[in-house]
């Protein structure tokens, strides 16, 4: 029964991030070639970060009051409108496009933060029965939507040397496909209540965390952060950097097809994740490969080359989400809208302001964000094995 449940949900995970990463890379690209500045690109491509910063959390929490069917037709009803808002923002040619721009992203945020809670929440409900089909159904849930966002970047650089227009009309189709999905699909039913809770934790047995429990949730916590600010940083900052002439100047195709390594990166982890056991060194092990490869990213050229540094960023990139998220949801049993809406609105700090620093670093240097950032993540290495050092896990079977 639990896995009927779930079909709807990996569509609809694939056509969340395929639409909102081809749009975000679309509104980069064409807002570096009005000739926006490297700071008005990084707000634009931190907009939706800062209204995902809080909408996640707020909202995360109300859908564990209503359906999980209700919170999504609600989100995509958000993401239908402003597809028809985004074509028509982005067929006029005015002096305000930077706002408008701004605008339609911010808002994004702000549906998103409905879209994503509920969809982790429901996963994880309708999984928590069993530990392994938890980790297989986040498994899943990660391969759909990763291959949405290896895919969309790829169509935007296409659409972007072809027809901007036929993107957004895309991407109101597919809005209205998995409108659909829900509607006439998906089941409608509630959360579990506090009672129905503790219940099955008894009957589940599931893994107890002593008290040093804050600092766990800092530490999956952390990795959520650098998962947010390296993608927004490769997904937005670099494709400025990139179709830059003082950059790499690069045309839109090839930006597409480097970006499509990253996502292929980090859905070859989501593949394999079933047969790995997630743990926080797996978390610590990451940061350091992902540092690594950033400054690799300053100092290389030829689109092979970066390629492939996108590919191994993307693979331990997917390695830190989904360890992560899986960790989380597993450990806390109540109101698991609130706690993905957590999850998320760390997310929306990492995607806000990796685009938006990295812009007003690059007036100076437009290779010093990668050596900053990368400087950021080897210091979250030491903090994290620090932290993990002086933990200690009450379990029950499984180590941690």
């Amino acid at each position: 029964m639990e896995v009927r449940k779930l079909r709807v949900i990996y569509p609809l995970s694939f056509i969340g991030d395929l639409t909102l990463s081809m749009l975000l890379v679309i509104t980069i690209l064409y807002g570096t070639k009005i000739g926006l500045s490297t700071i008005e690109v990084g707000l634009i491509g931190g907009s939706y970060g800062f209204a995902y910063i809080f909408m996640p959390f707020i909202l995360g929490r109300f859908s564990d009051n209503i359906s999980r069917k209700t919170s999504l037709i609600i989100a995509i009803s958000g993401q239908m409108i402003l597809a028809l808002v985004f074509i028509f923002i982005i067929t006029q040619t005015s002096d305000f496009i930077f706002y408008g721009l701004f605008l339609v992203l911010f808002l994004y945020g702000i549906v998103y933060g409905f879209f994503w809670p509920s969809i982790e929440a429901y996963v994880s409900e309708n999984t928590e029965h069993s530990s392994k089909e938890h980790e297989k159904g986040i498994g899943n849930f990660c391969i759909s939507w990763s291959l949405g966002f290896a895919i969309g970047p790829f169509l935007a650089g296409l659409f972007y040397d072809f027809n901007m227009v036929l993107a957004l009309i895309l991407a109101f189709t597919l809005y209205t496909s998995a409108f659909c999905l829900i509607l006439f699909k998906m089941p409608k039913i509630k959360p579990k209540n506090k009672d129905q809770l503790i219940e099955s934790n008894k009957i589940n047995n599931q893994v107890n965390i002593n008290s040093n429990s804050r600092k766990i949730l800092v530490l999956l916590l952390m990795g959520v952060f650098i998962y947010a600010t390296i993608s927004k940083t490769l997904l937005s900052y670099f494709t400025n950097y990139a179709a830059l002439p003082e950059g790499l100047n690069w045309n839109g195709t090839l930006i597409g097809q480097v970006l499509f390594f990253f996502g292929l990166g980090r859905t070859t982890y989501f593949i394999i994740a079933r047969f790995l056991k997630n743990s926080f060194s797996a978390i610590t092990q990451s940061f350091l490969v992902i540092g690594l490869c950033l400054i690799a990213l300053a100092l290389l050229y030829h689109p092979a080359l970066i390629a492939i540094i996108f590919f191994i960023t993307g693979f331990f990139v997917g390695r830190t989400y989904l360890v992560s998220l899986e960790l989380l949801l597993k450990y806390e049993q109540e109101k698991k809208g609130a706690k993905a809406g957590i999850f998320e609105s760390i997310v929306g700090i990492g995607s806000a302001l990796s685009p938006l620093l990295a812009g007003m670093i690059a007036t100076i240097n437009l290779k010093m964000p990668y050596f900053i950032v990368a400087s950021i993540v080897l210091v979250f290495v030491i903090v994290h094995l620090f932290l993990t050092k002086n933990i200690h896990f009450e379990e029950n079977n499984e180590n941690y």
